[in-house]
């Protein structure tokens, strides 16, 4: 196993955000029953998700994302589900997610150029703010893993890595909205690939927890908050 550290800085200061959505009480999916996308969909309309079985195993899934072979659309998946979306509460959450980037190792296929962590806010017509999680397009499979402050402002959040969707996603779009904002109220939550051409993903053990208050404090002192591995793991 080949893990590379990331660190950055958080700030330390929490806020109280205003509630206009459920809290969100933390959630993972493995994608380990056939047919079934576990309330993931989607999420362009050049598309298409289902679950695959891992090489050699009936039991061991993980969600595939495939995309239109001509000109650049993002392909992914996203989801609304109660325990992804809604308030995060003003707290610190971790999201580890593993991804494979196999159409990297098809000829003629298409290329990647990013794959993003991304929060909607409140409902389908507004943008949002999304995360970078890597510019090295593996086929083999990877941990992603970020940890966040929901209560920052935005500058803070930019610090750490975090864009609105007309700086990352789709430059030119209508602004999002503040970064605390839309941690109060999120929509979707959503795993983003985009290249060009013929795109082929696969997303698996997807994780949103809360850090617990002791260790986030342990994080903020140690100045590691914000750590983000990237941890390459093989299936059997």
């Amino acid at each position: 196993m080949k893990t590379k550290y990331l660190a950055a800085l958080f700030s330390a200061s929490l806020i109280t955000t205003s509630a206009y959505a459920a809290p969100v009480s933390g959630y993972m999916e493995g994608w380990n029953t056939l047919g079934d996308t576990a309330g993931w969909d989607a999420n362009t309309i050049a598309s298409s998700i289902f679950v695959q079985p891992h090489t050699g195993s009936l039991t061991d899934g993980y969600l595939e994302t495939r995309g239109d072979a001509h000109g650049s659309f993002d392909i992914g998946a996203k989801t609304g589900l109660s325990d992804a979306t809604g308030d995060f509460g003003g707290t610190i959450w971790n999201v580890a997610v593993d991804l494979a980037f196999i159409s990297e190792g098809f000829s003629g296929a298409g290329s990647y150029d990013d794959a993003w962590l991304r929060f909607r806010y409140q409902d389908a017509t507004q943008n949002g703010w999304a995360y970078s999680l890597t510019d090295t397009f593996d086929t083999s499979w990877n941990t992603f893993n970020v940890t966040f402050d929901t209560s920052w402002d935005d500058a803070t959040a930019m610090a750490n890595g975090w864009l609105p969707d007309n700086a990352s996603i789709n430059p030119g779009s209508l602004a999002s909205a503040s970064w605390a904002t839309t941690m109060s109220d999120v929509y979707t939550t959503e795993i983003r690939l985009s290249g060009e051409g013929l795109l082929i993903g696969g997303i698996d053990n997807f994780k949103l927890t809360a850090v617990p208050v002791p260790a986030a404090a342990w994080l903020f002192a140690s100045g590691l908050l914000g750590l983000i591995t990237v941890a390459r793991r093989k299936h059997s």
